[in-house]
């Protein structure tokens, strides 16, 4: 919901793929939005609703659920979002991280075609390191996360600029083994 409540109807939004961004699909369905996705989940949630939706054309990787071109000419090239919403395998100092090659490429593709990065990150991945850096801290707008995070983490996004959402969650929510692996 929190992420929702950044857009207006009538705005170009980009989501990337993953488990952690398809969860503001229920809250999409009364919205008017362009939106381009590379997640096949999202496409498929969205085909019901006002909005409309695109998608680059490439080959889908089961392995994570998305859609990526290998080559630089697709079209992500020709799309312009406000928002660019993402999940990430891990979130510190650093930037934000992934830890596959593939999703590093989906994410620098997208990073191009957006004004704003939003980054919905459970607070685990605040904890979660990786090698490959996809952004640093100063490319994110705004972190949403969840009030399991410390205000110690948080004060080194806000130190760099990001504006910080948390969002209470129950301690079942909080938990849940199926979100610690969530995108």
């Amino acid at each position: 919901r929190a992420p929702m409540e950044l857009v207006q109807d009538g705005e170009s939004i980009i989501i990337n793929g993953g488990t952690t961004t398809f969860a503001m699909v229920e809250f999409m369905a009364e919205r008017t939005l362009d939106v381009l996705t590379n997640s096949i989940p999202i496409v498929t949630a969205l085909q019901t609703t006002r909005n409309r939706v695109l998608i680059p054309a490439g080959t889908v990787h089961p392995e994570q659920n998305i859609e990526l071109c290998p080559y630089e000419s697709d079209g992500i090239e020709h799309f312009w979002g406000q928002k660019l919403f993402t999940g990430c395998y891990g979130l510190n100092r650093f930037g934000m991280m992934e830890a596959d090659p593939v999703i590093v490429r989906a994410h620098e593709k997208l990073l191009k075609r957006s004004d704003e990065l939003i980054v919905l990150a459970h607070s685990r991945k605040l904890r979660q390191r990786s090698p490959l850096i996809v952004a640093r801290l100063d490319c994110i707008g705004t972190l949403i996360t969840d009030d399991g995070a410390t205000e110690e983490e948080l004060d080194v996004f806000r130190a760099a600029g990001v504006k910080v959402i948390t969002v209470a969650v129950s301690a079942e929510q909080l938990a849940q083994p199926s979100s610690a692996g969530a995108r």
